[in-house]
């Protein structure tokens, strides 16, 4: 007898924005962008959510426009848009894949993106200092992390650390909690991250943690 398959949601993934770098972690498996305009990715969202209001106002719908949240201003104005169709507004953005910038042209950043709504900026960290940037594969981008979370604090954002649990990096975490520490001070969010073994990542099941320390 078969089985009657009941599908909630979809995520629309474009992969159209460059990512600036290419962490050994990445789950994706090719860095290269779809070439994909926003014009027609918006078109492909709203038929589904026009579909979704018709036959399934269950029906979830997550666009992602990707790779980076680097994205122009035109399309970062699209993304909010689409949320609004959906009754949603995201505003959290993330570091990861930012192509590095000086101080004053990351405020000029972060303030577009605070008239846009968004509240949170969110970091992702593999390590302290250079094993971060090996892991990161972007020379210096740990310290631009670090300097990008101290100017959104002072801005008035809300701050997001993710820390992944690499093997090799886990002897450098007490020094990354100090830096982080003594940059953005307590009372933001801070979580521990699991590799996801897909794309680059599918051959890195070695650097999960051992179940117990000292293994």
């Amino acid at each position: 007898m078969g089985r009657e398959i009941i599908v909630n949601g979809i995520a629309l993934h474009a992969n159209a924005t460059p990512c600036f770098h290419h962490c050994r972690y990445c789950q994706l498996r090719s860095y290269k962008t779809s070439g994909v305009s926003f014009d027609r990715y918006s078109a492909l969202v709203e038929r589904f959510v026009v579909w979704r209001d018709r036959h399934r106002p269950d029906f979830e719908i997550w666009p992602w426009f990707g790779n980076s949240d680097d994205h122009d201003d035109a399309t970062w104005q699209g993304i909010r848009r689409l949320d609004e169709m959906q009754n949603r507004t995201s505003t959290i953005a993330l570091l990861g894949g930012v192509a590095h910038r000086s101080i004053d042209e990351m405020q000029r950043w972060l303030e577009k993106r605070q008239r846009l709504g968004v509240e949170t900026i969110a970091a992702t960290f593999s390590g302290h200092d250079e094993k971060h940037d090996y892991w990161n594969h972007m020379p210096g981008n740990y310290r631009f992390q670090l300097e990008t979370l101290r100017l959104a604090k002072d801005m008035g954002f809300l701050l997001q650390q993710r820390v992944l649990r690499l093997r090799d990096s886990l002897l450098s975490l007490e020094r990354l909690f100090d830096d982080l520490d003594d940059t953005v001070g307590v009372g933001h969010q801070r979580w521990a991250l699991p590799l996801f073994y897909s794309g680059v990542a599918r051959h890195l099941e070695h650097e999960s943690w051992p179940r117990k320390f000292g293994q």
